[in-house]
């Protein structure tokens, strides 16, 4: 609904408005969806299936791209916002015929019988898990600090600030999007096999370093290359990264 609304933004304080309330609501589906994987899928390729999960994110990016190769040149920027509505319904059909995990059924009933006043208490996994608490909202922060600026940087960066122009910006984004689907799939598998605490910095730390080369990179060339290994690395370990604060607590 808040997609749809952007495109009726009619100044930068409106487009921000709606912006960051959509923001919200996808802020808050995330870890909804990542908790019913991790309740719902075997132990010994649980990372697999959150990096499935959350590959769907770099899917729609690229959609996105290919979509605003041909969307925007007909019909402006707005018309991709109003776009955007459609796969916001689907989301909401697929929640209402999913059911919900066993183990969320029975901490709910334990929960219920135990009153709905301690159900209601949002602090009292804080107060109960601080050390843990700590950990998810730091993990959750430097992630998504990371992946958002990315992401929200990287059109505007490519296409002004390296002068690459719409067209080149969209194309290099749907192929970096494409090859993120099956980093999401490779970092989750290796995970699996390795565990997330070798696995995951193999991932990022490279990464963090390919952000400082891309600032070096004069052609468009090298640009692309540098880029899609970046987008590759970043995007790799994030599905299993957050995965892993839903695994701190016990459920």
């Amino acid at each position: 609904l808040f997609t749809g609304l952007t495109g009726f933004s009619t100044g930068w304080i409106s487009l921000l408005i709606f912006s960051s309330i959509t923001r919200i609501a996808l802020a808050g589906e995330n870890p909804v969806g990542m908790l019913m994987v991790t309740e719902t899928a075997p132990t010994k390729w649980r990372a697999t299936a959150l990096g499935g999960l959350v590959g769907g994110y770099p899917l729609g990016y690229m959609l996105c791209s290919l979509a605003a190769l041909v969307v925007v040149p007909l019909w402006g920027w707005r018309s991709l916002y109003f776009l955007g509505i459609a796969p916001a319904l689907l989301v909401l059909w697929i929640r209402i015929g999913i059911k919900e995990s066993p183990r969320y059924e029975h901490v709910t009933a334990q929960m219920l019988k135990e009153g709905l006043k301690k159900q209601f208490d949002i602090f009292a996994p804080a107060r109960q898990y601080p050390r843990e608490m700590l950990i998810a909202s730091l993990v959750y922060f430097f992630y998504l600090f990371t992946w958002l600026g990315w992401s929200a940087w990287m059109p505007f960066y490519l296409a002004t600030e390296r002068k690459l122009g719409f067209q080149t910006m969209g194309t290099y984004l749907s192929i970096w999007m494409f090859c993120a689907i099956f980093a999401y799939w490779f970092c989750g598998w290796l995970c699996d096999l390795y565990g997330r605490r070798w696995v995951i910095p193999t991932f990022t730390v490279p990464a963090g370093i390919l952000l400082i080369v891309m600032g070096f990179c004069e052609t468009p060339t090298s640009l692309f290359w540098v880029g899609l290994a970046a987008n590759f690395l970043i995007t790799g370990s994030f599905g299993t990264g957050l995965g892993y604060t839903a695994e701190l607590f016990p459920t």
